[in-house]
């Protein structure tokens, strides 16, 4: 049995000093590898969290690619759309013009076949006339 002081009291003790700083040092080392389990479990729990997370994010990435692709193929689309419609609207204004022009021309040519028709009964008539004056100077 060893007897130690400490501050002027005085114990007994059955173990020494060394030993029980060996003991708390075993416990502390416990301790230390307790947590240093807990912390490897952690650990793993976290990797399997983040390959989740990336395999996420490169599926997320995946699908924004298809949409953004998908958006510019109809971009593409809607501006050869609109460029069709621009043309259609254009051919369909310059026939609307044609067409008045061929309106006026049509009530131009229908006035001068009237006054053609005219024209024509007036000289057969002058015709009828010179004729008959001719044949009256003939008799």
């Amino acid at each position: 049995m060893k007897v130690s002081c400490s501050n002027s009291v005085l114990f007994c003790s059955t173990e020494s000093i060394e030993d029980v700083e060996f003991k708390k040092l075993a416990t502390v080392n416990q301790d230390l590898y307790k947590m240093w389990q807990v912390n490897q479990t952690e650990n793993a729990k976290l990797k399997v969290t983040l390959h989740d997370l990336k395999r996420e994010l490169n599926s997320a990435k995946e699908k924004l690619d298809k949409f953004t692709e998908k958006l510019s193929e109809s971009t593409v689309d809607c501006d050869q759309k609109k460029q069709e419609k621009d043309d259609v609207v254009q051919r369909m204004t310059k026939m609307e013009s044609n067409l008045k022009m061929l309106v006026v021309s049509e009530t131009i040519t229908d006035q001068t076949m009237q006054q053609m028709k005219l024209d024509n009964t007036r000289l057969r008539s002058e015709n009828r006339n010179l004729a008959g004056v001719v044949s009256n100077l003939a008799k």
